[in-house]
């Protein structure tokens, strides 16, 4: 596998993950400042996107 970056539109502090080709992780610039109450915040739901991209990866998550 070789490696995968995937951006994650937050506003003010977007965030990539970072798939490496040895199957480690990087963050970079996590905020998680969404309003899921405002149906016009256009910022994605981070912690779902993250939990489901570690559990494809058949990473452990540690809440």
């Amino acid at each position: 596998m070789s490696a995968k970056i995937t951006f994650y539109p937050l506003g003010n502090a977007d965030t990539a993950l970072i798939h490496l080709a040895d199957s480690r992780l990087v963050l970079i610039d996590f905020a998680n400042m969404g309003d899921p109450s405002n149906k016009d915040d256009k910022r994605c739901d981070l912690p779902t996107y993250l939990r489901r991209a570690l559990k494809d990866a058949n990473k452990k998550i540690f809440l």
